[in-house]
C-alpha cells in the first residue's frame, strides 16, 4: 500500500508543494520555503554533505508527503542532547490534501520502518511540542517520550519519542 521512492530533484516542485502546506508550516517548516531554500537544504542531502536519506512517500501511487532517516550518531552535537547510542531517526509529513489527519501516519511510519529495513536498532523520533498529531501517531507505531530537549538548530523545544526493537 506504502512504497517509499528516494528524493531526487525532479521531485522539488512536488516538494516545494509539500512544505508550503498550511499544516507543514505550522508543525514543521515555521515558514514558507522557496525552491531556492528547498535546493539549499535537500541539495546538502542529495549530495550526501548532510547525510539524511529522503523519500517520497506514496500511497497507492500518490505522493502524499515526504520521510526520511538519518543516523544520529552522524550529528554530534544533536546527539549529545538526545542521548541514545546507536539510533536512527525518522522524520515524516503526509502533506497532502486529504490524507493528512486521516489516521495513515501509523502505518506509514510501521511499512517506513519495515522498508527501509531500520528493524533492530532503537528509533526516534523528534517533534515539536505542540505538533500532537505527530506525537499521537509515532505513539501508536509504538515509540514512546523520553523526554524533552531543544533542539539549538531548529531553536524549538522537542519531544524525543523512543522505539526499541
Amino acid at each position: 500500500m506504502y512504497k517509499f521512492t528516494a528524493l531526487t530533484t525532479a521531485d522539488y516542485y512536488l516538494l516545494y508543494n509539500f512544505l508550503n502546506e498550511t499544516h507543514v508550516i505550522d508543525f514543521h517548516t515555521r515558514k514558507k520555503i522557496n525552491m531556492e531554500g528547498i535546493d539549499d537544504e535537500y541539495g546538502l542531502y542529495l549530495s550526501a554533505e548532510i547525510p539524511k536519506k529522503c523519500f517520497i512517500v506514496h500511497e497507492d501511487e500518490v505522493p502524499i508527503g515526504t520521510a526520511k532517516h538519518y543516523r544520529l550518531d552522524d550529528f554530534p552535537n544533536y546527539q549529545a542532547e538526545v542521548d541514545l547510542e546507536n539510533a536512527i531517526g525518522i522524520e515524516l509529513i503526509i502533506a497532502r490534501e486529504g490524507y493528512f489527519h486521516k489516521g495513515k501516519a501509523e502505518a506509514v511510519i510501521e511499512a517506513f520502518i519495515s522498508n527501509q529495513d531500520l528493524t533492530g536498532h532503537v528509533l526516534f523520533a523528534a517533534c515539536s511540542l505542540d505538533n500532537t498529531p505527530a506525537i499521537r501517531a509515532f505513539e501508536k507505531a509504538g515509540f514512546v517520550n523520553k523526554k524533552e530537549i531543544f533542539n539549538i538548530d531548529k531553536r524549538d523545544m522537542e519531544y524525543i519519542l523512543v522505539k526499541s526493537q
